[in-house]
């Protein structure tokens, strides 16, 4: 039997979230540098999405939302409700208060 592969799917404000570092890598570094940490971001999500990362609950008063820390950035999401999945709730540079953006983003 073969298995479907785990997905991610980005929320709105995560979307939003990327676009914002593309611009920002795009003015800083260059076109090339955005395209190559673009590509290491969605290996970073297949990664979660698959269970090969050993991300960590984000806080006690939220379990249920997941943290991994990326080079620059921290990846908060969530499981799929139905199991097959994650929901990216956001990408946030680690020097972001990111308590107040995250509890903000729950689906």
């Amino acid at each position: 039997m073969i298995s479907a592969k785990k997905r991610y799917r980005l929320t709105a404000e995560a979307a939003q979230d990327l676009q914002s570092i593309a611009r920002y890598t795009v003015k800083t570094w260059g076109v090339v540098q955005s395209r190559a940490y673009a590509a290491e971001l969605e290996k970073t999500f297949d990664s979660l999405a698959d269970k090969l990362l050993p991300a960590k609950p984000f806080s006690e008063n939220l379990p249920d939302i997941m943290v991994w820390h990326n080079k620059y950035h921290s990846v908060y999401y969530t499981y799929e409700t139905n199991g097959r999945g994650i929901v990216i709730i956001a990408v946030l540079h680690q020097k972001t208060d990111s308590s107040q953006k995250v509890e903000n983003r729950l689906p």
